[in-house]
């Protein structure tokens, strides 16, 4: 029998060559989104923040219970009117402290009356709405002041208070390497984790506290 000789293997083509896989759409071009399932339910920047704080909105006429008040009442109230207060026993506290008056009845129900506790969908949502309409580069693009300061950026862990470090260890987070802070006016920020294009929010830091301003 004659013995066969191995056919001879073809070389691969090299004339194709590989579709190149079309570049992602940059993240910083796409609009900002959120996501919840992060905000602390256990601390003093997270959910209970937004639940026990309050507003006075303002009035139009001084009631008839309020005829009689001093000065300082009178003065008090209307300085703290518009502003966002921690919680009503926080208020009531800083209005009898500044006028140094008794409060009766008939004037904290009339004071009750005032109040907008709903502070997340009144003040909140809206600016929230708001950035919505915005992509990431055009948020990182804002700025505030003479100075040209950046409203919104990330900050890294090692820069912010101990006690938000220590919080991050006791929700297990303290992998992260920096987290991101929005601005949504004077004092207020919302802290979040970016992930993508979402924000992850994390915690509502209404003083400013979690990295204030060095002087």
């Amino acid at each position: 029998m004659g013995t066969k000789n191995p056919s001879i293997l073809k070389s691969p083509s090299v004339s194709k060559t590989p579709k190149l896989v079309s570049e992602p759409t940059s993240q910083k071009n796409q609009y900002i989104s959120w996501q919840l399932h992060l905000i602390d339910s256990g601390f003093k920047w997270g959910i209970d923040s937004i639940k026990k704080r309050i507003k006075l909105d303002k009035f139009d006429d001084i009631p008839a219970s309020f005829t009689n008040i001093s000065e300082l009442f009178f003065d008090s109230l209307i300085e703290n009117t518009g502003k966002e207060h921690n919680s009503f026993e926080h208020f009531i506290d800083k209005l009898k402290f500044e006028s140094e008056e008794r409060i009766s009845i008939q004037q904290l129900q009339y004071i009750l009356k005032l109040i907008n506790e709903n502070i997340f969908w009144t003040e909140i949502y809206p600016k929230l709405q708001h950035f919505e309409n915005k992509t990431w580069n055009e948020i990182e693009r804002e700025t505030y002041s003479s100075k040209n300061k950046t409203k919104h950026h990330s900050i890294k862990i090692s820069n912010i208070i101990p006690e938000a470090q220590k919080r991050l260890r006791e929700l297990r987070l303290d992998d992260l390497e920096e987290l991101f802070s929005l601005r949504l006016d004077g004092k207020t920020r919302i802290w979040g984790v970016r992930k993508f294009h979402f924000l992850q929010i994390l915690w509502f830091d209404f003083e400013h506290e979690i990295c204030p301003v060095k002087n």
